[in-house]
């Protein structure tokens, strides 16, 4: 996504609902399905971070455990 898609994606996420409305019924089909092809690529990527926190988390949380076993195997 470049920076023009960016801006007409950032367009569609926060504009007032008013707003989207005016534009809807102003602009063609090819816009329609130009801003759900922006949204879908914006749900993917956030689906691609959500897995990557999600597997940064459980990273961390086995980090902790093997540190907490050693320390455990240290004091037997």
């Amino acid at each position: 996504m470049n920076d023009h898609d960016r801006q007409n994606l950032n367009f569609l996420l926060y504009s007032s609902p008013e707003v989207i409305a005016d534009w809807y019924t102003k602009v063609s089909a090819d816009d329609h399905a130009y801003a759900q092809e922006l949204l879908a690529m914006y749900a993917l990527e956030l689906k691609e971070e959500s897995l990557a926190l999600k597997i940064e988390a459980e990273l961390a949380i086995l980090d902790r455990y093997e540190l907490a076993e050693q320390v455990i195997n240290m004091v037997k």
